[in-house]
């Protein structure tokens, strides 16, 4: 849990700095750069499975505690963000 601890960042990190570099561009320079958003999606969901698999693990163990779930959360949010983003603006 602790690679999982400090790995729950860098997807919120590689959004933050892709919506930076995204807003440089207006129109079709927008859709023609939006293959760059699958990365922080990519790294996000590999990190949401690892987080699951770690929070079946601890539940298998019978020792679950709340920094899992919430580290998985943490890593989930791009997912979110770019699901929004998607459908509903």
């Amino acid at each position: 849990m602790i690679g999982l601890r400090w790995l729950c960042w860098v997807p919120l990190i590689l959004l933050g700095a892709t919506e930076v570099w995204l807003r440089n561009y207006d129109g079709w320079g927008a859709w023609a750069s939006s293959p760059l958003l699958l990365g922080p999606a990519v790294v996000s969901f590999s990190i949401v499975l690892a987080g699951l698999f770690e929070c079946v693990r601890e539940l298998r163990a019978g020792r679950l505690s709340l920094l899992a779930p919430v580290y998985t959360l943490i890593a989930a949010l791009p997912l979110i963000w770019l699901a929004v983003r998607r459908y509903m603006i």
